[in-house]
């Protein structure tokens, strides 16, 4: 596990994988279709367990101009900059099956912000990082 910092909020388009955990690659396909991976666009799933115990998955994009999204009906979210513990899985394509068990051991981590979702960050088409907000310091 590694600390990294995002160094800038990081304003998001998403949309719901209602089928999760089947239909992600068709998610992320119609995404990447409709925002293509230019300009360092990248890429991201977001997730978290609703209150009735049902995971909620959201594939989604990095928005890289202002009025990308505006009448889309893409929900918007925010990354907020900020410490994170991370995971890095490299050719993450060939190692989908690692990503559960990556999570599941960041979340065992005591500094884990339990009120923020689970990120993956598609940096690269074969580099991805499994990220939980640290909790802030309030020292």
């Amino acid at each position: 596990m590694k600390k990294i910092e995002v160094k800038e909020n990081v304003d998001l388009l998403c949309s719901p994988v209602p089928t999760f955990p089947n239909g992600i690659n068709e998610a992320f396909d119609a995404l990447a279709e409709k925002f293509p991976p230019e300009n360092g666009r990248s890429f991201f799933g977001i997730s978290y367990m609703n209150d009735s115990g049902k995971i909620i998955y959201k594939v989604a994009a990095q928005k890289i101009n202002k009025d990308e999204g505006k009448s889309d009906g893409y929900e918007k979210f925010t990354l907020p900059k900020g410490e994170y513990l991370s995971e890095k899985i490299e050719d993450w394509k060939h190692h989908l099956d690692e990503i559960a068990s990556t999570f599941q051991h960041l979340m065992k981590e005591s500094a884990m912000d339990m009120q923020f979702p689970c990120i993956e960050w598609y940096k690269t088409r074969e580099e991805m990082l499994c990220m939980v907000k640290a909790k802030e310091n309030n020292t």
